[in-house]
């Protein structure tokens, strides 16, 4: 599968652009979050009209994608609201990426454009979180590999504690070392043996209300209705399904931006720094540079 197909096969907003901020590429989900179809070659962003939240205008080549392009860097932590054609106004959240050549010249950059709903939903979960002890992600099949992720990344992020639990284990092994200190999030996106795996999570989140453990979820659309709201007291964040992917390239596409947006917000909530990976601390980059000191 080329990346433009796989691009349009998302079920989240996604363009890209040339070094010049040209739009060379937007899938079916930017143009519905724009309102309508731009030309391609148009510059920076798609967007009819964009404004900064507190409703001042941002011009197209002040916003998050064009200085990405112009300064060579992501941009992070950034919301805006787009006007579509028709007067309605939507806020998003941009995570704008630039592509760099192996000299470090930008080649273009890739944005994919988050509606804050989703990241108010991960706000939710991570200030449930921000004083828990321990974080444990549990997934199967072909959420295993965000559910990973995840746990790299709240601990590079915000140097909570966690771990990755296997679905078909966790009942048998793991559960005697959970308690009301720990967190919880189940990824359940995989539309592979879904019923199957639908099962075994609400077993799992029984046992784990018995035990006040804070449990939240990424989950597929669908199962929003399956899976009762009082076993997921902490929240969820939904993730449409994407037919026209292979399930497993669904599943691990479909979760990174909710994964991110958990760990980012996270990090915020506990108050932690996730740039320097914590060698702003003497000790920690002492560490570091013990582990990548050549053998003598």
């Amino acid at each position: 599968m080329d990346t433009e197909r796989l691009l349009e096969a998302l079920p989240v907003a996604v363009y890209t652009t040339d070094a010049e901020g040209r739009i060379t590429f937007f899938n079916q989900a930017a143009a519905e979050l724009w309102g309508y179809r731009p030309a391609l070659g148009s510059l920076w962003c798609g967007s009819w009209k964009l404004y900064w939240p507190d409703g001042r205008p941002l011009p197209h080549d002040e916003c998050p994608m064009a200085i990405a392009l112009k300064e060579g860097r992501e941009v992070r932590g950034v919301e805006a609201v787009a006007e579509r054609p028709d007067g309605m106004r939507v806020p998003f959240a941009p995570y704008p990426t630039p592509f760099k050549d192996a000299s470090g010249r930008v080649e273009g950059a890739i944005n994919v454009l988050v509606e804050i709903g989703t990241r108010k939903d991960a706000e939710a979960i991570a200030a449930r979180f921000a004083d828990v002890t321990r974080l444990l992600v549990v997934a199967s099949g072909s959420d295993r590999p965000a559910g990973r992720e995840l746990v790299l990344k709240v601990e590079e992020g915000s140097w909570l504690r966690s771990a990755y639990r296997d679905l078909e284990t966790f009942l048998h092994g793991h559960l005697p070392a959970v308690d009301a200190g720990s967190a919880l999030v189940l990824v359940l996106t995989d539309r592979d043996h879904r019923p199957e795996r639908t099962k075994r999570a609400l077993d799992m989140l029984r046992a784990a209300a018995v035990l006040e453990v804070r449990a939240a979820a990424i989950l597929a659309e669908p199962l929003d209705r399956d899976v009762p709201a009082e076993l997921t007291r902490v929240g969820r964040i939904l993730v449409p399904d994407a037919p026209g992917l292979p399930a497993p390239v669904a599943a691990l596409l479909g979760s990174a931006t909710p994964l991110q947006l958990i760990s980012e917000r996270l990090g915020r909530a506990r108050g932690t720094n996730p740039d320097p990976i914590r060698r702003d601390d003497p000790a920690y980059l002492r560490a570091a540079e013990v582990a990548d000191a050549p053998e003598a």
